[in-house]
């Protein structure tokens, strides 16, 4: 089948997506052609049988609601294409709200001077890479429990890390691992953050992606307790925390921050005006 037949069958059969044309456009570029223009450069170009048939199966696996990052086994964040497959979080332009709100703060506070940083439940390491990529003034260590995304991670560390970036696998929530910390500039995070009450709520699409990176099955507010309350002291006064959050969160964790000795709270919004990322400052 020629390249043009092949993506007008590839739209019909992904309709029901949100965005049918732009994941065709993906799967050309990794199955038959990486010119990312090939439909118009190459359209009438027989398509040769063996990436024709790669190709057809990763529509029908798509056609599924599988998401079209773990089909790829990359995605984009910023500048960079990370190493993402089943069973890690997949990165996404929200958590660029946590990137930036950071890279604020390190300018701020810091100015040029070489500061340390820490990342809790680093998934893909998109957060610590994103700092880092953006201040080489930066180190940060980037910590992950699960298996699947501390592969992910390191392979995205050998990659962009430039040495900047370590992986730790480890438990936030191990006071081994706490008490190995101290004086640090600034700690992040992109925790679990969806209530259990909302997980059913959630695109098909998210709901392959693994449920301990989305969840704390219970209020969406573990993580933050935990971080908030004992990870501050891993953190210097003046210091800062910066975390991404739920759109509905804001009020709760202002809270919690303000309780445990914080000051500044600000909270920055995403592109679709939702609350996304808070960051604060350590004071006692």
């Amino acid at each position: 089948m020629i390249l043009r037949e092949l993506n007008t069958w590839a739209k019909d059969k992904l309709k029901e997506l949100d965005s049918p044309a732009f994941d065709v456009s993906y799967l050309i570029e990794e199955f038959i052609d990486d010119n990312r223009n090939a439909l118009y450069l190459h359209g009438d170009n027989e398509v040769p049988e063996d990436k024709e048939t790669s190709f057809r199966a990763a529509v029908e696996k798509r056609k599924t609601f599988y998401p079209l990052q773990y089909i790829l086994g990359w995605w984009y964040f910023r500048d960079m294409k990370l190493k993402v497959k089943d069973g890690v979080l997949c990165p996404r332009d929200d958590t660029e709200v946590l990137v930036m709100e950071s890279l604020r703060r390190i300018k701020e506070i810091y100015g040029n001077k070489e500061v340390k940083g820490l990342d809790l439940c680093s998934g893909t390491g998109c957060v610590p890479l994103g700092i880092t990529q953006n201040n080489n003034k930066v180190t940060m260590d980037a910590v992950e429990l699960f298996p699947v995304p501390l592969e992910c991670l390191r392979e995205n560390l050998d990659t962009y890390g430039e040495g900047r970036v370590t992986a730790v696998e480890g438990d936030i929530f191990s006071d081994v691992l706490l008490s190995k910390y101290a004086e640090l500039d600034f700690i992040t995070s992109n925790p679990p953050y969806i209530s259990s009450e909302e997980m059913p709520t959630l695109q098909a699409e998210v709901r392959f992606e693994p449920r301990e990176a989305l969840t704390d099955e219970g209020d969406g507010l573990k993580f933050y307790r935990h971080i908030i309350s004992k990870w501050k002291n891993a953190v210097k006064i003046g210091g800062f925390i910066a975390l991404e959050i739920g759109e509905n969160q804001t009020e709760d964790i202002c809270r919690l921050l303000t309780e445990n000795g914080f000051t500044d709270i600000r909270v920055a919004k995403d592109l679709g005006n939702l609350d996304r990322a808070i960051t604060a400052v350590r004071v006692n």
